[in-house]
């Protein structure tokens, strides 16, 4: 593993491109070698790259209905999302600039 542990929390700092393709796939390939993963942007699945009026009206509809659960994309959920960069922000020193996805921001503060 290419992270470093400290005190049950995971220095974010040190994960490398091929720590992120082995856990989390395909989607961290265009990330650079080094980064932050905790602030990337949600892990849409086969949804990813796709205009929304090209997702299914059913899938729409599921994942509506499950906001903060439903992964029936392949992607990460909502939920996950949230726990992820709450996680990284904790871990951080305080005076940190963090630049990201509106998601990301949606989910610090909880206006998912």
């Amino acid at each position: 593993m290419s992270t470093t542990e400290t005190s049950n929390t995971t220095n974010y700092d040190t994960l490398t491109l091929e720590h992120l393709t082995g856990v989390v796939g395909k989607k961290w390939t265009s990330y650079p070698e080094m980064i932050g993963a905790f602030i990337a942007e949600m892990d849409f699945g086969s949804w990813e790259g796709v205009p929304w009026d090209e997702v299914s009206r059913a899938g729409l509809d599921a994942w509506a209905a499950d906001l903060l659960g439903f992964r029936g994309h392949g992607g990460e959920s909502v939920g996950d999302l949230a726990a992820r960069v709450e996680s990284g922000l904790r871990d951080l020193g305080g005076e940190d600039l963090v630049v990201c996805h509106l998601g990301v921001i949606r989910a610090v503060i909880g206006d998912i």
